[in-house]
């Protein structure tokens, strides 16, 4: 299993990082890069994502590809402006 991107604090508390103290939230997302997350370790949990990521349409066709989308005949656009009679 692939190491988690992300944790989860599991409880809110506050504690001296670096000198500092810091202060994290129950339900907080941290990065995997975090440094209380390897020196608190107890207070986070990995972060699971489940189902499926959503389809991204592709906004061009690649080449050789045709698209299925209606062309507009110059009859239907608005910029159509029939002739005056006699001209």
């Amino acid at each position: 299993m692939a190491k988690a991107a992300y944790y989860m604090v599991t409880e809110s508390f506050i504690g001296m990082l670096d000198g500092e103290e810091v202060e994290y939230h129950k339900g907080e997302v941290v990065s995997t890069d975090d440094p209380a997350v390897t020196k608190m370790a107890a207070h986070f949990a990995p972060l699971v994502v489940r189902g499926v990521r959503p389809a991204v349409e592709q906004a061009t066709a690649a080449p050789g590809e045709q698209r299925d989308v209606p062309v507009r005949s110059a009859l239907t656009t608005d910029s159509f402006r029939p002739r005056p009679r006699g001209s």
